[in-house]
Parts: structure tokens; sequence; C-alpha cells
């Protein structure tokens, strides 16, 4: 696998990258989708896999909106808690898909920006149709198997649930996804050695050369360490994430909407964003410090971080050149604005329609299958209210998601009078 995957990245490029996204993406839903109605299904529907999940006594309360919040297998001490990790966990994504280095590469590969907003809305919608079934399938197989280690869970489902063309389906996805991933972290090493770390090439030739050489190392010393380390792999990404959040959320979405910001400035945001969210997870890591749920080592860094910022780019200036840039940054091409608006506007309502059949879907098939299981099992009401909360804020956060793109996609002022509007 390793072969394959690396042989294939180091000669497909960007090109390559893209197609396996889409591959990857049109695979992995139709096994996202016809695995996770299969199990519900062969579960009872939904009514039958919440009555299960209620009746077990082996992770108490997994099919409430918190979670297990007691017992050997808690990961929070309260619903609090895991509101606050849920809500951490959320922001860190958002700003990771807006800022990271692999998801920028996308957008600077796409078309125009409308692709970028109409790419965006779709996502949304896709990503909410599967948390809604796959958060409750993941739920599920604990009703076939209690003991089974979740990172094993989508594999084990596919060799001894599904049928078997299904099974094929859902490990081609895995793969899928397993090569998109790696083309796209392993893409990046490789460019930003060749480009941005190393003196620039004096030919193309030369540069190819050195972005595959660090390709092939990269992918040596993962191979290795995942041969004699086997890593949490949700717990690498994890950990990923917030270090990309912490040092560059911040810098990215203050160097296109704040006027203030200096080099200067972003560099230190990097730094200080990067370092601190760093040591103080290794620290929390070795026990060396105790965190609350609610300073996660993201919240503090990021805290860091646009202080940082704020400091080093009161103490310096910005140039005319990027004042300049900014403005051009913010200029819209009316001929483009012309063809495009329409369909964008239509996806965005859409977005919103869809935002309102998702929560009305969890409002009738969990929030109420709940309520009716309330009093036979002794469920708290404030989980019963949390689970309509959970619909309302799954729905409503996907309209809000299409308003915003709605917003966003409008007639402005022309290019000259926007461009003045950035001066100070």
């Amino acid at each position: 696998m390793w072969l394959t995957y690396t042989g294939f990245i180091l000669y497909s490029g960007s090109p390559g990258v893209v197609l396996t996204d889409t591959v990857m993406f049109v695979i992995f839903s139709l096994a996202a989708l016809g695995g996770s109605l299969y199990i519900i299904n062969d579960l009872g529907g939904w009514h039958g896999v919440l009555e299960g999940l209620m009746s077990q006594s082996d992770k108490p309360g997994i099919a409430l909106w918190h979670g297990v919040v007691r017992g050997s297998d808690a990961s929070f001490a309260s619903p609090g808690e895991s509101l606050t990790w849920g809500l951490t966990l959320g922001l860190v994504w958002a700003a990771v898909l807006a800022a990271s280095p692999w998801q920028a590469s996308r957008y600077l590969m796409a078309r125009n920006e409308h692709v970028v907003m109409r790419s965006a809305m779709f996502t949304a919608v896709a990503l909410a149709v599967f948390y809604a079934l796959m958060m409750m399938t993941g739920a599920a197989i604990n009703l076939y198997k209690p003991d089974l280690d979740a990172e094993h869970a989508m594999v084990w489902s596919a060799l001894n649930v599904l049928p078997t063309w299904l099974g094929i389906v859902i490990l081609t996805g895995v793969f899928a996804a397993g090569l998109s991933s790696c083309s796209t972290f392993l893409s990046i090493i490789g460019f930003s050695l060749s480009n941005d770390i190393l003196p620039p090439s004096r030919d193309e030739k030369t540069a190819m050369r050195t972005s595959r050489l660090a390709v092939l190392a990269a992918g040596l010393i993962a191979l290795v360490l995942a041969l004699f380390q086997p890593p949490a792999v949700m717990a690498v990404v994890w950990f990923a994430a917030t270090l990309f959040a912490s040092s560059w959320g911040p810098v990215a979405l203050m160097s296109i909407w704040s006027r203030r910001i200096t080099a200067a400035g972003a560099a230190w945001g990097l730094v200080v964003g990067f370092v601190g969210n760093l040591l103080l997870s290794l620290a929390d890591q070795a026990g060396w410090i105790s965190l609350p749920v609610y300073l996660h080592p993201v919240v503090i860094s990021t805290v860091a971080a646009l202080v940082a910022i704020l400091v080093a780019s009161r103490m310096t200036r910005v140039s005319q050149s990027e004042r300049d840039y900014l403005a051009f940054l913010h200029q819209d091409d009316e001929s483009l604005e012309a063809g495009w608006m329409t369909g964008s506007r239509w996806v965005a309502v859409c977005t919103m329609l869809s935002g309102i059949g998702i929560g009305v879907f969890l409002w009738n098939q969990y929030a109420e299958t709940l309520a009716g299981l309330a009093g036979r099992f002794a469920i708290p009401d404030s989980s019963v209210w949390g689970a309509y909360a959970l619909a309302v804020g799954c729905g409503g956060m996907l309209f809000i998601a299409g308003a915003a793109g709605y917003w966003v996609v409008r007639a402005r002022k022309p290019a000259m009078t926007a461009a003045r509007s950035m001066e100070p």
C-alpha cells in the first residue's frame, strides 16, 4: 500500500490529487450512505437502534446528545464538558478548513471564488447528511460488538455485517480516503521544501527532483513509524488540526479582513500559535499540567497568537504595497459576477432548504423517538431537550451557512469604489 501511494504521489502532481479527492468523495459518500442505511435498518430503524442503545449497559448514555459521561468509557465528566469539547472541535475544524495549506491549495486551483463558495455550501450539506446518519451508525455498531475499537469499527462492519458488495465499496472508500490524504499532505511537504524552505531552484527539473525526494523521505519516515508504533489516527489528526487552527487560523483570516495586520504581526502570530500549542500539548500529555476542557491548548494558543499579532502589528506599519494588495483582493470582476451570481444564490437557497429538511428529520427521527422512550428508560428531561436542541442546531447551522453564502454573493460596489473604501 505504501508503494502504491508513494508511486502515485511522486508522479501525479496536483491534478492527480484533485482527481483522487473527487473519486474518494463519490466512493466514500456511497459507502457511508449505503452502510449507514443498511446497519440502521438491520437493527430496526431509528427506534430500534435507540431502544437497543438505551437498553445496553456497556456504554450508558451513548445514544444521548452528550454521549458517554460516566463509567470507564467516559471521555468527559459532564454534559457541559462534552458540549464545550464539541464546540471547540467545531471551531478548530472551521479554522482548519478555511485556512490550512492543504485546503488553500484547492482554493487556488479553483476556477474562481464562486466555485469555492458553491463547493463549500455543497460540502456543508453533504457533511450534515453524513453526520446525521453516521453518528447514529457509529453508536449502533456497539449493538453488534460493544468491545470493538472505534478506529476499526468501519472495517469490522464491512467484513462482518454488511453484504459483500457493500463491504467492498466501503473498504474501497477507506483506501481512496487514505490515498487522498497521503497525496495531499505529501505533495505539500514536497512543494514547501522545494519552493519555500530551500533556496529557489535554477530550473523546474531541479525543483521537481527536490520535491520528489522530500516526498519519498517523508513517506519512508511515516512507514517506519506505522510499522513500529501504530498511531492512533484520530488523535494524530486532531492534534495536527489544533496546530494549524492556532497558528494559521488567526493570521489567514486577519490577512483578508484586517487592514492593520502587518508582516511582522503575521510572522509572530504563526510562531506563537504553533509553539504555544505544541508546548502546552506536550506538557499536558506528559502530565506536567492539567487543563480543564474549556482551556484546551488550542484555545490558549489561539488567544496568545491574536495578542502577538496585535502587539507586533501595532509596533510596525502596513506598507503601501500591502494596502494595495488587500484592496485588490476585495475587488470584484464585474464580468464574472454577472454570469455566476444567480447560480451561486440558488445553491445558497438549496443549502438553506437542506438545513430545514435535516433539522426536521433529526427532530422526528431522533428527538421524538428519544422523547417516546424517556419514561421507559428514565431519560432526564435535560437530555430530551438536548436532543431537540441538537436537531435545531444541526439544521440551523446549515441554514445559517446558506444565508451567509446568499449574503456574500450579492451585488457590490464597483471595483474602484471598493478599493477606495479599503484605504485607512
